[in-house]
């Protein structure tokens, strides 16, 4: 049986606003979602806030600190966040949790 013409302009009309919703949430603010990852996995060690001007451990850098080394960019953060370091905790990240907290650490980048 062939669908007629109106069930399939409201299956096109579903498909389409179904894509929407999910390109909205893809484009949700990156650096909301990171800033929540940042703080429920990264505030035990870093200070994650703009302006907070020292770490509760003091061997970890603020993000602010991280953000604001010359040339620091999406690529050079996912790299951090994705290498071992001698006193950080090996933090296992899904990419897209890796894309929200490396969008937010560039949000704290001091404006040039």
């Amino acid at each position: 049986m062939m669908p007629s013409r109106r069930n399939l302009a409201a299956l096109l009309s579903g498909l389409t606003m179904a894509a929407c919703a999910i390109d909205l949430a893809i484009a949700q603010p990156l650096p909301d979602q990171g800033r929540a990852l940042a703080q429920s996995m990264c505030a035990e060690c870093h200070a994650i806030q703009s302006a907070q001007l020292q770490s509760p451990n003091p061997y970890a850098p603020s993000f602010e600190t991280i953000a604001n080394i010359r040339g620091m960019s999406s690529p050079a953060l996912w790299s951090i966040l994705h290498t071992s370091h001698r006193r950080m905790p090996n933090v296992i990240l899904h990419p897209d949790q890796t894309r929200a907290i490396v969008s937010y650490i560039l949000t704290l980048q001091d404006p040039d």
